[in-house]
């Protein structure tokens, strides 16, 4: 995360940046839908 800010204030690095961080999001929607559905499981 800290490389990314780092990246985020060099000009070159912002399309790549939001690139990135949109594929984060959507990788942290996976991580918390599975999680969700582990946890219901549990139950």
């Amino acid at each position: 995360m800290l490389i990314n800010y780092v990246l985020l204030k060099s000009n070159k690095g912002n399309r790549y940046i939001s690139k990135q961080l949109s594929v984060n999001s959507q990788q942290l929607e996976l991580l918390y839908t599975y999680y969700s559905i582990l946890t219901t499981l549990n139950r």
